[in-house]
């Protein structure tokens, strides 16, 4: 009997789609748990990072520069402060507004761990097209369903 070689044009096997997506989100959520945090956790970490490269910052600009809400970023920052490894000022040319910035503590602690695997993924992110970004948040918000998330294995 004659062996045929497969059409290069096969049908999609929805399941062979399956196993791809979960092997991609299980290497997501692998580099996402694994951070090298030595004691931060991969939220703190990542929040502390980010107040460290644009400080001084505030709450809300900083919740966009970790893709999440104000009140999410709050939380997180909060527990920086409590550990002196983030401190708040009073905007100089806003009052009402607080401003975050590392402590010597704080940047200390930076030097001695690896980067949050949240800038690697946002990295990755960015280096799609404008469209590639949008129908993957669009899909991803399909697969997960609604509700706003905290930020990746934020520590409670």
């Amino acid at each position: 009997m004659a062996r045929t070689t497969p059409s290069k044009s096969r049908p999609p096997d929805p399941l062979a789609d399956t196993q791809r997506i979960f092997d991609a989100l299980r290497r997501i959520v692998r580099d996402l748990r694994s951070g090298a945090t030595r004691g931060l956790g991969t939220a703190r970490l990542f929040v502390l990072q980010q107040i460290a490269a644009h400080a001084p910052i505030g709450v809300v600009d900083l919740a966009t520069l970790t893709h999440t809400t104000p009140a999410t970023v709050s939380g997180v920052v909060h527990h920086l402060v409590t550990d002196g490894l983030a401190q708040v000022a009073p905007d100089p040319d806003d009052r009402r507004r607080r401003l975050l910035s590392p402590t010597p503590q704080g940047r200390a602690a930076l030097r001695r761990v690896a980067p949050a695997p949240q800038r690697r993924l946002s990295a990755a992110i960015e280096t799609l097209s404008a469209t590639e970004r949008r129908t993957l948040a669009r899909l991803l918000d399909k697969v997960a369903g609604p509700g706003a998330a905290p930020l990746f294995f934020e520590d409670r």
